[in-house]
């Protein structure tokens, strides 16, 4: 099993749990200060990182519209609205 990586302080987020390993990034399910759930994605050094990090691009266009909100990011980290428990 991973241990999470240090997640940024300004983020305060608490009890990461790992809920995902794929080729491209390790997923967390973690807190915000206030209960609120939230992921947390760190990316993997992959080759095609760049095609990763266009996602985050996209997500920070579509602004909540028809997608999840990018929360924060920084480097290879990337804070994102929980979307629930329902998979589509």
């Amino acid at each position: 099993m991973f241990m999470p990586p240090v997640f940024p302080a300004h983020w305060h987020v608490s009890q990461p749990v790992l809920i995902a390993d794929t080729f491209s990034s390790l997923v967390w399910k973690v807190s915000l200060p206030d209960g609120t759930p939230a992921i947390v994605k760190g990316l993997k050094p992959i080759e095609d990182i760049a095609d990763e990090l266009r996602g985050a691009d996209y997500l920070v266009w579509r602004n909540g519209r028809g997608a999840v909100r990018l929360l924060g990011r920084e480097n290879n980290l990337m804070l994102l609205e929980y979307a629930g428990e329902r998979m589509l």
